[in-house]
């Protein structure tokens, strides 16, 4: 799972306590709050983290905790905070992924192109494959197909991957720091469709969270989460009105 803003993240830890499958990333993250984002010495990042934790996770026991709060604490200087602030997609950019790039792999140049603006790492950015086959809306897409699209962007020159001690990175080797605007990507669960919007395609916002989808139909008003959340909802509301019926 990518986590894209990184203070929202922080303080829901701060509220609920961390996350028993990603407790180590959820240190990470919480130290990188102090330290960036309210501006904490290294004792003060220390000391916040130690009150928050030694009460809010039992997965680490305390004689370790220090231990773990001052990894985290080094490994946050090292890092920026990510944030969901707009990513800006200029024109150049697009028009090299449409003159130079297959038809078949330009979804995906644009889903790298995003991360590389959003994680803003000139090393190059980490991801899951299963997180890149939810960004580009395919998750069906198998593994080894995937990998063959990245050696064919590799091929291209528009990605390269960046082996480092711990995990390989991509860097997208076509960005650009300014230029004439294309399109702003908001929707981070989508971002292909801003792309594809910009290209002329029947995009629209749902009508409950402001999310993009595609227009297949004249009634499609709402994303497929919203959708199961209002069909959920309406019938609840008839059982409830089926009820209320009887008891009359």
């Amino acid at each position: 799972m990518i986590i894209f803003d990184e203070v929202l993240y922080a303080e829901q830890i701060i509220r609920n306590g961390c996350s028993q499958r990603n407790v180590l990333v959820d240190f990470k993250i919480l130290a990188k709050y102090f330290i960036h984002y309210k501006h904490r010495t290294d004792q003060e990042a220390r000391e916040e983290m130690l009150n928050i934790l030694k009460n809010s996770q039992t997965f680490i026991p305390i004689n370790y905790l220090v231990l773990k709060i001052d990894k985290a604490i080094s490994f946050a200087k090292t890092e920026n905070l990510k944030v969901m602030n707009s990513v800006i997609i200029y024109k150049e950019e697009v028009d090299i992924i449409n003159n130079t790039i297959d038809e078949s792999l330009r979804d995906l140049a644009i889903v790298y192109l995003f991360l590389s603006k959003w994680s803003n790492d000139e090393k190059g950015f980490f991801v899951k494959e299963a997180d890149v086959k939810k960004l580009l809306g395919k998750q069906s897409l198998r593994n080894k197909d995937l990998q063959i699209k990245n050696k064919l962007l590799e091929d291209s020159e528009f990605i390269k991957f960046v082996d480092t001690r711990t995990k390989e990175l991509i860097k997208v080797l076509i960005t650009k720091e300014d230029g004439e605007e294309a399109f702003r990507i908001n929707d981070f669960k989508h971002p292909v469709l801003h792309y594809r919007q910009y290209l002329g395609e029947k995009i629209k916002k749902c009508e409950n969270c402001g999310c993009l989808i595609k227009i297949t139909s004249s009634n499609n008003k709402y994303c497929k989460d919203c959708k199961k959340v209002i069909k959920n909802l309406q019938t609840n509301q008839s059982k409830q009105r089926s009820k209320t019926n009887k008891s009359l």
